[in-house]
């Protein structure tokens, strides 16, 4: 045999190491001919030094003595007759983690800062009171820090406007009313909400001519003030005025952020300024609409609002364009877009602004890739929004109103124009009311909402996501406006978590909770914006108005709850019905009849005593609505109460007697007749109607804002 042949490859050809090579096999921990070395890192971390260590893990806490001026700082403190005092002490406060080291600056050094550095701890604490979770030392802290800003800068303030220089000119003549004028806020000075300092108001003649601020108080931080204040919730009519009367002839001097935060701060403490100062507010506005981003325009339309004053329809429109371009999804999207689409889309319809289909298209379908972000108070205030924006506006109630088809005459809503004064403005859950009253008059014809069927189900279903840290007045606001827009059927899952919900907080009003509702004056002082809607879930309860717009509310959407939980609902309003006005009675008896149950008789007993002492009071539509409901509910009214009604159904009858045989005096005559029930104590019924509405604004008005 042969010998085998073994065939073997060539070795691979190797090119010789340059130096750049070598060096980049060095740095991998090796060379290319194998040798081992140590391994070095490229990026080498250096260990800090205890003393950083230190620094470092309390760099975000809150400690008194964190700071220069502390004992364990190696520069003994801030030297105040050092040049470099006012820059270090403005360090000092920009870099406080908390309104403990705020007020030890405040303590020892307050009477040395300026305007500016006042306005600049307002902010600071503002927020603290925004995004932190105070622990009890830090909100007693705050408290005192808050009220020290306030009078530091009430005190800067006066003395910008008494000191000697370049002044704004005679503004308390040109804009701010005559000289010698108290200014006060709206509701007569009533301090607003928040912790309420309540200073009283100034007399502007004696503080003499207005004068510049000065480069201690510049414009930018009167607008910080503004703002920092309408955060806090803290009240100083003076402040507000004084405020108010350095910023009237230099508004065309800020920038926009600064005439939107400026204004901002108005409207979140309910601080009217005299209509010349609104008028060059929007004036200023209006040149400048296209600067404008889309929370900023929220915020003015929304401080428009609140302060009850219209703009006019050129500046509505323009107002309107500019938040269109403002929130078009070519641009980029402003971070606290969501909110302020809610707000804004709140303050149209408390205007009563009704912009035309096609922008209310496009606001919807932008607003629906938001619906997640929003809060359990931003969805209900969004969807009772739009149900005043695509709804009709209700027409007025006739003498002689037609039955419905099923035989109930129109319910006799506490918000017709019988009873209410119509020189007050239209509140905000009026005219809610009324469409939800004439939708639930006539239940076989839908509302056309406007609304497409995928907006409806994101919003339920980011609404039942929602539902268990939702507060009892998002809730009677959200099923209103579902009402409102007759929007049925509802998803199971969404109805049940919600009647659970409600019976939760009629439960706590009929164990002892208080009637006037969770942002009511009680709960005004309480907790701060970030945790209201959590409190409010936690300690909430009904009002006798609210139970009874839930009950109108599920008679309009023909839903009828299980006898346990109306009876709940019942216990719940029987200790109110002593104080409820007759209106309100009439509603809630429409609503039981619509509902077909039956209280107990003691219940009907109480209420029909009731109703027969407040007869002289009621309208001849209300009457006549009693008398159907007590039908229903077979009970007989009392003598006096019978008496009424039979003359209100006599003229209602007589009314379409006239219409029918077509005679000119009929009408008159069965007017006449209508009345005659109804013309005793008319002034009484009104005023109390017209209370019940301004605390169902201020309810909504809280609801949205939180205080911010």
């Amino acid at each position: 045999m042969g010998a085998l042949s073994v065939h073997c490859p060539a070795p691979p050809f190797r090119r010789p190491c340059g130096r750049g090579a070598l060096l980049i096999a060095a740095a991998l921990g090796g060379v290319a001919s194998g040798a081992k070395r140590r391994r070095r890192s490229l990026i080498k971390r250096r260990d800090l030094p205890s003393g950083a260590k230190r620094l470092k893990k309390r760099r975000y806490r809150d400690e008194p003595n964190a700071g220069p001026s502390g004992p364990d700082s190696g520069s003994g403190g801030l030297d105040p007759q050092s040049p470099k005092f006012p820059g270090r002490l403005t360090s000092e406060i920009n870099a406080a983690n908390g309104p403990l080291r705020l007020a030890v600056l405040l303590t020892d050094y307050g009477t040395r800062f300026s305007g500016t550095q006042a306005t600049m701890a307002l902010a600071r604490l503002a927020s603290f009171a925004a995004f932190l979770a105070l622990a009890p030392e830090q909100a007693a802290a705050q408290a005192r820090a808050t009220r020290r800003c306030v009078l530091l800068l009430r005190q800067r303030l006066a003395a910008a406007r008494a000191a000697p220089g370049p002044g704004l000119g005679t503004g308390v003549g040109a804009g701010l009313g005559p000289s010698g004028t108290t200014l006060a806020p709206v509701g007569g000075g009533q301090a607003g909400p928040g912790t309420g300092l309540g200073f009283g108001t100034v007399d502007l003649a004696a503080l003499g001519p207005a004068t510049g601020a000065g480069p201690d108080l510049d414009l930018t931080s009167l607008a910080r003030a503004s703002y920092a204040l309408g955060r806090l919730g803290v009240y100083d009519a003076e402040v507000m005025d004084l405020i108010a009367a350095d910023a009237y002839d230099k508004m065309n001097l800020m920038t926009p952020d600064a005439l939107a935060a400026l204004a901002a701060g108005f409207g979140a403490l309910g601080h009217a300024p005299p209509q010349g100062w609104l008028q060059r507010l929007c004036l200023e506005v209006y040149t400048r609409f296209s600067h404008f981003t889309a929370p900023e325009l929220a915020s003015l339309l929304y401080t428009l609002a609140r302060l009850r004053h219209p703009p006019s329809p050129a500046w509505t429109q323009r107002c309107l364009e500019a938040f269109r371009a403002a929130t078009s999804p070519a641009l980029p999207a402003t971070p606290p877009l969501p909110p302020a689409m809610v707000k804004f889309a709140f303050a149209l319809a408390t205007l009563q602004i009704r912009p035309s289909f096609n922008w209310t298209t496009a606001f919807v379908a932008r607003c629906r890739p938001h619906l997640d972000a929003l809060s359990a108070r931003e969805l209900a205030v969004l969807l009772w929004a739009l149900s005043r924006l695509l709804t009709p506006a209700p027409p007025p109630p006739q003498a002689g109103l037609a039955p419905s088809a099923s035989g109930a005459p129109a319910p006799p809503t506490s918000a017709s124009p019988a009873g209410a004064s119509d020189s007050a403005p239209a509140a905000a859950v009026e005219a809610a009311a009324a469409t939800l009253a004439a939708a639930a008059a006539a239940p076989g014809a839908a509302a056309a909402a406007g609304l497409d069927r995928s907006f409806l189900e994101g919003w339920l279903r980011c609404s039942a996501r929602r539902m268990p840290a939702a507060s009892p007045a998002a809730l009677v606001l959200a099923l209103q406006a579902l009402a409102v827009m007759q929007v049925h059927p509802l998803p199971p899952r969404f109805l049940v978590a919600l009647l659970e919900q409600l019976q939760g907080a009629m439960e706590a009003q009929a164990g002892g909770g208080r009637g006037e509702g969770v942002d009511g004056a009680a709960g005004a002082a309480g907790p701060l914006p970030a945790t209201r809607e959590q409190a409010a879930a936690a300690a909430g309860s009904l009002s006798g108005a609210e139970g009874v717009s839930v009950l109108l509310s599920l008679a309009a959407l023909r839903l009828r709850p299980g006898e346990q939980w109306l009876e709940t609902c019942l216990a719940a309003l029987e200790p109110q019905l002593g104080s409820m006005p007759g209106p309100l009675l009439c509603d809630l008896l429409w609503a039981l009849a619509r509902l077909r149950y039956q209280p107990s008789p003691a219940w009907l007993r109480a209420c029909a005593s009731r109703l027969a002492a407040l007869g002289p009071g009621l309208a001849a539509p209300q009457l006549r609505g009693v008398g159907w409901a007590l039908r229903e509910l077979r009970v007989r009214p009392p003598a006096a109460l019978r008496g009424r009604i039979e003359a209100a159904e006599a003229g209602a009858a007589a009314v379409e007697a006239a219409a029918e045989e077509g005679d000119v005096d009929g009408p008159a005559k069965g007017e006449a007749g209508g009345q005659q029930g109804g013309q005793e104590g008319s002034a009484g019924r009104q005023g109390g109607a017209a209370a019940q509405q301004a605390a169902l604004q201020a309810r909504v008005a809280d609801l949205l804002m939180g205080q911010g």
